[in-house]
């Protein structure tokens, strides 16, 4: 491509990052406004999804400000002095991505937790939550102290006698895990919501925003697979620009499957019509939800507010 000072996908990044979390803020924010002030339901999966959100937001606003130190432009046009803040912005990004997905699937399984009643199903949720926190607590600290001291990460020649390890392994297992849970969360939740007792309309809405968790999986795929091909680039500032765009659709696309569904009763409260349409229609199955113990007896609110109040991510 042509090297010119002038050439920069820094629009593309910009757009790529604020575009999904600007959709996943309205998500969050009706969800913290339903379960706060109408359903008075909020829980720790509440707690930890606004917490995933918050650190969702310092990672688009970090991911933005990384296109004002090189992202985004071909390596040869970016000044020397940009290094140290790139590579510390880069290093934080990577910290952040790591919680934020983490705390999500905390809060989805918190919610498996709470609403599931029998026996077998709750195992499987600890063993999840406990399957989610083994292998993102030592990637946080592999991440974290990856060279010591860790300022070495953005200043090597500042530390010659720093020692440093490689972390790209870390990261293909980080991406394995991150997919094998997002393909769990969806697999428990999917059988729960076909068998509540609401509108066929009504479970369709909510099956498809559950369904949208495998754009989170596709996302981990690229995202992974194009890291491959920027560690192998001697232009990674300008290959790797879409590489924070799919973190965020993968972060942000979470953060909708899990808020969007948990929303069902402040819809009720801005378009009526549009719920009544969606909740008629109702169907013939049992509002066990599958055995996981769901409120669907309570009515089709609770089941909603219930089942969809973790959807996967």
């Amino acid at each position: 491509p042509n090297q010119t000072p002038t050439a920069t996908r820094a629009p593309l990044i910009l757009l790529g990052n604020i575009l999904p979390q600007s959709l996943a803020t309205l998500f969050v924010l009706a969800r913290i406004a339903t379960k706060s002030l109408l359903s008075h339901t909020w829980g720790p999966d509440d707690t930890t999804l606004t917490l995933s959100w918050l650190s969702s937001l310092a990672l688009t606003v970090l991911s933005c400000l990384q296109t004002r130190y090189g992202a985004g432009q071909h390596l040869a046009t970016v000044p020397f002095s940009n290094l140290k803040p790139s590579l510390q912005l880069a290093y934080a990004t990577l910290l952040l991505y790591n919680l934020t997905l983490c705390l999500t699937k905390v809060s989805i399984t918190l919610f498996y937790l709470r609403v599931v009643a029998d026996r077998w199903n709750r195992a499987l949720s600890l063993a999840a939550l406990a399957f989610v926190v083994v292998y993102t607590v030592p990637l946080e600290v592999v991440s974290i102290a990856q060279c010591v001291p860790p300022a070495a990460v953005w200043d090597r020649a500042g530390h010659p006698g720093a020692k440093c390890i490689d972390t790209i392994p870390a990261f293909y297992a980080s991406a394995v895990c991150n997919i094998l849970a997002d393909v769990w969360l969806i697999g428990h939740a999917v059988p729960r919501v076909l068998g509540l007792q609401m509108g066929r309309r009504q479970k369709g809405l909510l099956l498809f925003f559950l369904s949208l968790g495998w754009l989170t999986i596709i996302a981990a795929i690229i995202r992974a697979v194009r890291i491959s091909t920027i560690l192998r680039s001697a232009d990674k500032t300008w290959v790797s620009y879409d590489s924070s765009i799919w973190s965020a659709v993968e972060v942000d696309v979470g953060l909708i499957c899990a808020s969007a569904p948990a929303t069902w009763k402040l819809v009720k409260r801005v378009a009526p019509r549009f719920a009544e349409a969606m909740t008629s229609g109702r169907s013939s199955s049992s509002g066990r939800g599958g055995g996981g113990g769901a409120s669907g007896s309570n009515g089709t609110d609770d089941a909603l507010n219930d089942v969809g109040g973790g959807g996967p991510q």
